[in-house]
């Protein structure tokens, strides 16, 4: 969750190599300024046409083509006016690998020869972007780091291991408010052997919940008070009931009907111990046996919470409201999400975890359809700003950037197939993991809209028209948001607006350059890289290095 830049001092080696990996892939050779999309003026376009001649477009139309890596493409406006504007997306279709350059020009004559290398010579053109890391948040970078060790827990299972099947939620309950417990909580963010050893106190039994709250933090604090524990739990303990229903079911090994929630200053000093903010977390080893390989464990299903903090005093400073309002609700929700994940794919289904993009991109849409979407806006922002290097199918968690356009894209294609409460079911249940499995779960609803490409290249067109006015196309469009009494706030996308999401958050659209007749960018997989062009270039080649495919989205938009 954002919370503006902040030094990472970390030394996960696998980690940040794999962070290196996919920030290497970013950046654009600028050659030119950034433009604003043209908005609509007139009537918006009904139904959104495909034409086969650019220059017979208009405004609210597109036209759209594929070329592979080594080969050129052609976008021919002559018989435009010169008064006519368009914006163009231009994508990487692939989901893996390095990035690409591609070059724009206005004819294939004007590609520098140097562009015309092999794919390693490209990816030695790539700048260093060791001083990018502040991109990619504390949170995400310990998130990555969470499902390694899963992973590697999951791989060579412990032989003392509790029976790992996911029964029906119980109704047996030996929590008593005012009772405490021990708990062991991870206390370095590189290590799984290293922990704390704090006690909670139940503050609070639900149907479905119980709520620990750290004895270290006074019963008499302002900041967390006990109508500010019960005000949660009761809400959390409604939104548990949606959310299974929605994603299926989490594992209940110690078999007491509940999900646990551990609100801890030992949350807030782990983030400060990395120089920023961790807001929380579900780790797929407290589902395991406590054991010599696995002592932090706590035997049970349980989301850790940070806890208000202005003061500081264990760390970074996190105001009351903020903590209330926005990262405590949605926080729980999210975390969730993961432990149902983990629960069906890993579990009950004896698969493998979910790739990390795709769960990260679940639990942001579970925020958003559980009403506790408010920290969604902030993270696509940043997205809508910088797409061309923050691919949306990344190798391992995702940054903070990454993941506001995974939620884009997620909930786009919520929006568009044929029975959405089918999509999502499928995406916890079915056998597959990553692309394939959100091909599969899009495609059980729809008939001929079931690969990534397509979803890439309407998406692309999507993230350019949307709240332009110059179309009504649902295609093209994400849905109004919906406003939520009961939470006070919105759900859904808005891209060009203030999103009223208690940050005052304002929301531009995608930036994009103003294509004045040669620009060159790095486009990883999975991303896209905007451009404004007027009617007056008469014509744009477009040329990718090394291999792969590619996309390119051309819409009238004057």
């Amino acid at each position: 969750m954002p919370h503006g830049k902040k030094p990472i001092v970390l030394s996960v080696s696998s980690v940040m190599g794999l962070f290196f990996l996919l920030t290497g892939c970013g950046g654009t050779s600028e050659s030119g300024a950034r433009a604003g999309i043209s908005v609509g003026n007139g009537e918006p376009a009904t139904v959104t046409n495909t034409v086969a001649n650019p220059a017979a477009m208009q405004p609210g139309d597109l036209y759209q083509l594929t070329f592979k890596g080594g080969a050129s493409a052609a976008i021919d406006l002559s018989g435009a006016s010169d008064d006519a504007e368009y914006a163009l997306a231009v994508m990487n279709l692939g989901v893996r690998g390095a990035a690409a350059q591609v070059q724009l020009v206005g004819n294939e004559s004007a590609i520098p020869v140097a562009a015309k290398g092999t794919a390693a010579d490209l990816n030695a053109s790539i700048p260093d972007v060791a001083a990018e890391v502040e991109d990619w948040d504390l949170q995400g970078v310990f998130d990555a780091q969470l499902r390694l060790w899963e992973t590697a827990m999951e791989r060579e299972p412990l032989d003392d291991s509790p029976a790992l099947l996911s029964k029906a939620a119980g109704t047996r309950s030996d929590y008593v408010v005012g009772d405490e417990r021990a708990f062991r909580v991870i206390s370095n963010l590189n290590s799984v052997s290293q922990y704390a050893e704090p006690t909670g106190e139940v503050r609070c039994v639900g149907d479905n919940v119980v709520f620990f709250v750290d004895t270290a933090v006074s019963r008499r604090s302002a900041a967390l008070t006990d109508a500010d524990i019960e005000t949660l739990c009761r809400r959390f303990d409604r939104q548990l009931e949606k959310e299974v229903g929605l994603f299926g079911a989490p594992s209940d090994i110690n078999d007491d009907g509940k999900v646990s929630v551990f609100l801890t200053p030992q949350v807030n000093r782990l983030g400060a111990s990395g120089g920023g903010i961790i807001t929380g977390f579900f780790f797929a080893n407290d589902l395991l046996a406590r054991a010599e390989r696995n002592p932090v464990s706590n035997e049970q299903e349980i989301i850790y919470l940070l806890v208000p903090d202005p003061d500081g005093d264990y760390g970074v400073p996190i105001g009351r409201d903020l903590a209330l309002q926005n990262l405590i609700p949605a926080v729980l929700v999210h975390e969730l999400q993961h432990a149902i994940n983990y629960n069906q794919h890993v579990l009950a289904g004896e698969g493998a975890p979910e790739e990390s993009w795709l769960n990260e991109g679940l639990s942001h849409l579970a925020e958003d359809l559980l009403g506790m979407g408010m920290e969604n806006p902030s993270r696509y922002a940043l997205y809508l700003e910088r797409t061309a290097g923050n691919p949306i199918v990344t190798p391992t968690s995702p940054g903070l950037v990454a993941r506001g356009g995974i939620f884009l894209f997620l909930r786009y294609l919520y929006e568009q197939v044929g029975n959405r409460q089918e999509f999502v079911w499928e995406l916890l249940h079915g056998s597959e993991s990553g692309v394939a499995n959100l091909e599969a779960a899009v495609g059980s609803t729809n008939d001929g809209f079931d690969q990534f490409a397509e979803f890439m290249m309407r998406w692309s067109a999507t993230l350019a028209l949307n709240d332009t006015g110059l179309t009504k196309d649902a295609r093209y469009q994400y849905a109004e948001r919906a406003w939520d009494a009961e939470q006070g706030l919105f759900s859904g996308v808005c891209t060009i607006c203030a999103a009223e999401d208690f940050r005052g958050t304002e929301l531009a659209g995608v930036q994009p350059l103003l294509y004045t007749g040669h620009s060159t960018a790095q486009l990883a997989p999975a991303a896209v890289q905007y451009y404004v062009v007027t009617g007056a270039q008469q014509r744009v080649t477009l040329w990718a290095g090394g291999s792969g495919e590619f996309g390119a989205v051309l819409i009238r938009t004057k």
